[in-house]
């Protein structure tokens, strides 16, 4: 392992022969289909550690075993985490409550927009981030996250306007 983390092609390509058979069905255990991302995950973790770590292991393979279920099971947390968020967008909550906003309808209105346009709205006025500092969250440059997020409140305006519009008319009705 030593050799192969001073990046000796052989001795990685001996390590993945000997040892990449048994990690992969070990992990599949856990993760099933993802087991090549735990394994990836586990022999990048082991490869980065300073040769003196490396050198020190009592028994490199359980060691290199250890690492996998942990790759494994941050894999499941990651899986259990975005499940929730996505049974939280099926039932229309916002990862921030209405509450925060202080405004049902906002946060209505963040749900009826663009995706990108309502992060970009979020980002700037509950996170205050600058734009250079959403591009880079949202993997877009700075005036893209400009422009997506004056256009968000652009489209956070025109929905709040229906919803008073509504209500307005609704508020004549009755009386």
């Amino acid at each position: 392992m030593v050799a192969a983390r001073k990046g000796h092609h052989r001795s990685a390509e001996r390590l993945w022969a000997l040892e990449g058979p048994g990690l992969l069905a070990f992990a599949r255990l856990t993760v099933g289909e993802e087991a090549d991302d735990a394994v990836q995950v586990a022999l990048l973790s082991a490869l980065s550690r300073p040769v003196r770590e490396l050198r020190s292991l009592r028994d490199p393979r359980a060691w290199l075993y250890t690492l996998v279920r942990r790759a494994a099971l941050n894999i499941v947390r990651g899986d259990s985490r975005r499940v929730r968020r996505e049974r939280a967008v099926a039932r229309g909550d916002l990862a921030v409550p209405a509450s925060s906003f202080g405004d049902a309808e906002l946060a209505g209105a963040l749900r009826s927009i663009d995706h990108d346009l309502a992060e970009a709205v979020l980002l700037r006025t509950i996170g205050g981030l600058g734009f250079a500092q959403i591009g880079a969250v949202t993997g877009v440059d700075a005036g893209t996250a400009g422009r997506r997020y004056r256009r968000g409140l652009e489209c956070l305006r025109e929905t709040l306007e229906g919803v008073a519009s509504r209500d307005a008319s609704m508020e004549g009705s009755n009386a």
